[in-house]
């Protein structure tokens, strides 16, 4: 029972630790959604202010939108228009997280990922203006992101079957218990019998063979 035991809060230890690191990698998932959305206002905003820089996590499909749709002296306004709307669908994504993990991350990382592709548009119709070179930190940081967003997404699916498996394991632990605590029991009521039964008790013998009651033994 000792070695049941021990082997079953092992596995328990085991798969906590597991869902400990699942939890971390969803919650850098849900990290990641406010850094675009936040990044890809700010990104808007310093567009606005004609600052001339820009974060590279931000999103590209608004960049991509414009550069198709916006006349030039709309230009301005529709990017900031699309990159605030961008940014905003992010945002609430990682406000709503919580209530649906796994399709808020997948969502996202759909999302990010026709972004990227978007980029790779743009380098293609940039590429007599700016070299490909230019570019490689934003992709970089894009592909890192992306990871973020799909490693959420397989802890959630993994994360629901550790915590069935601790479930298991925390029912099974219960019925040890219970077990164990039956048998105390048990163990007990048979020692109180014991200590309850009626004895005889004989009077030592003399040494002519009688015993201290006068009787002939």
């Amino acid at each position: 029972m000792e070695n049941q035991n021990a082997g079953t809060n092992y596995q328990e230890l085991m798969l906590r630790q597991q869902m400990q690191k699942l939890t971390q990698r969803i919650n850098s998932a849900k990290g990641t959604l406010f850094i675009i959305g936040a990044l890809t206002i700010i990104n808007a905003l310093l567009e606005l202010v004609d600052s001339g820089i820009s974060f590279v996590a931000g999103g590209y499909m608004p960049l991509l939108f414009t550069w198709f749709f916006a006349a030039e002296e709309t230009w301005t306004v529709f990017y900031v228009v699309f990159s605030v709307l961008f940014g905003a669908a992010f945002l609430v994504m990682g406000g709503l997280f919580k209530k649906s993990e796994r399709a808020l991350s997948l969502t996202g990382a759909v999302i990010y990922t026709i972004d990227m592709l978007a980029m790779f548009v743009l380098i293609a119709i940039l590429a007599d203006a700016l070299p490909f070179t230019s570019f490689i930190v934003d992709i970089a940081v894009h592909a890192v992101l992306l990871v973020s967003l799909y490693s959420g997404f397989t802890a959630c699916r993994k994360l629901e079957t550790v915590k069935a498996n601790i479930s298991v394991l925390e029912q099974q632990q219960a019925r040890q218990k219970e077990q164990a605590e039956a048998a105390a029991q048990q163990a007990q009521l048979e020692s109180e019998a014991q200590n309850t039964e009626p004895r005889t008790e004989y009077a030592p013998e003399n040494e002519n063979g009688f015993n201290n009651d006068g009787f002939e033994s």
